[in-house]
């Protein structure tokens, strides 16, 4: 169901306006293709920030970007939103305004806004800032009609728009949900196993389709995620239909995807740190007309004048460099490496789809025969033109949509 939750108005330097209409409960915003509102704006980070909202009323939340977030002047790490704010993220201007579903009060997602830069001591020194929103685990993609539902694990919150595209491409029919990590309500400490998790979707799984067979998958890590729900649901004596791992590499016990997200996060926010002095006195014009040139440089490698491979060799580390850049300071994907960190996979008795991108680095992990292993009772893999984020994006997103349709069906 659609929500209506207000707006965002981008005022642009000749004060021209564009609307941006708020319609499901988390917003993403940033430089990258992947957000739900993608703007090409000066010192705007890949994934800037983020708007939660709920019949209360709504509250941004920067995502640890370069430049920061500022509502009203003031820099912010999150704050309620009131009709008429005006957000800064990076040199992109924004007037928020709500709907009548959305009251406008003081007390809306957060009690009170934490600051960046300290705010005003007078006012905020006795504030407490409530917990962040609860966040639902389960977030309905496309609600179809006439098939059974297919639940698949973003690895990431920024991963849940990518499902569009795949949903999209399984036709209006399909009922699709996506599950990602939970913000638990009353400051309820989150999941911290791998089995409490699991758990915890299964439980949302089934209080939107209470009787099986289920039709699970997951992406990427989030596919490790999906494989402890379909062990939980068959040791239930439920039906698994279908566990399609998309690009899942097989991962025992293995701590590198959270050690490796959380020292480059680290070292990413030191780097801001010690050049943001430098980084003023830089006019926007200038970092525009770097942009532009590297872009250029990025057009002529691309071109047919240099050998093919060259091209798909540029294209590749792009893509791994904005992948990198979109997952820092994505909540998500730390709650999720979190918990895979000290998991160990059962063997599974039931039957596997596993999905490989022909230019993911899951192929040379040992991916395919330790999924084996595991799933002794058989393993079908396809193999999907693209890379770990070009397969959820047009055309290869295409293929993968064919391949999984054929196995919903």
């Amino acid at each position: 169901m659609t929500e209506n939750f207000g707006k965002l108005i981008l005022i642009g330097a000749d004060k021209s306006e564009q609307e941006f209409s708020l319609t499901q409960p988390v917003t993403t915003i940033g430089s990258a293709e992947t957000n739900d509102i993608a703007l090409k704006q000066a010192k705007l980070s890949r994934a800037h920030a983020r708007i939660e909202c709920s019949e209360t009323g709504c509250a941004i939340f920067d995502l640890e970007s370069t430049k920061g977030t500022q509502v009203n002047n003031r820099g912010v790490k999150q704050s309620n939103l009131v009709s008429g704010d005006v957000i800064m993220l990076g040199d992109a201007e924004l007037r928020f305004e709500s709907s009548s579903a959305a009251a406008d009060t003081d007390a809306t997602i957060l009690d009170a806004a934490i600051f960046a830069n300290g705010g005003d001591a007078e006012q905020e020194e006795a504030a407490e800032p409530a917990p962040a929103q609860p966040m639902d685990a389960l977030v309905e993609i496309q609600a179809g009609s006439g098939n059974q539902a297919f639940f698949c694990v973003a690895a990431r919150y920024s991963d849940v728009p990518l499902f569009r595209n795949v949903a999209h491409h399984l036709g209006p029919k399909q009922p699709f949900y996506a599950l990602q990590p939970p913000r638990p309500a009353g400051g309820s400490p989150a999941p911290t196993n791998m089995e409490a998790l699991a758990a915890h979707y299964v439980d949302e799984i089934r209080r939107t389709q209470p009787k099986g067979p289920y039709r699970i998958g997951g992406y990427n890590v989030g596919g490790l995620v999906a494989y402890e729900i379909a062990q939980q649901l068959q040791a239930g004596g439920v039906e698994v239909a279908l566990l399609a791992l998309i690009d899942t590499p097989c991962l025992d016990r293995n701590p590198l995807p959270y050690w490796t997200y959380r020292s480059t996060l680290t070292i990413n926010q030191a780097g801001d740190t010690l050049f943001q002095p430098l980084w003023n006195l830089v006019p926007s014009t200038v970092t525009q007309q770097i942009g532009k040139s590297a872009e250029a440089v990025r057009d002529a490698l691309r071109s047919n004048r240099l050998p093919q491979f060259v091209g798909q060799v540029v294209q590749q580390v792009e893509e791994d460099f904005e992948t990198v850049q979109e997952t820092l300071g994505d909540e998500g994907y730390e709650a999720t490496a979190k918990v895979i960190q000290r998991y160990k996979p059962k063997t599974y008795s039931g039957r596997a789809t596993l999905f490989l991108a022909a230019q993911s680095l899951v192929r040379y992990s040992d991916a395919l025969w330790r999924w084996h292993s595991l799933v002794p009772n058989g393993l079908d893999v396809h193999t999907i033109p693209g890379g770990y984020i070009s397969i959820l994006k047009e055309p290869q997103v295409q293929r993968l949509a064919a391949q999984l349709k054929a196995c919903l069906a």
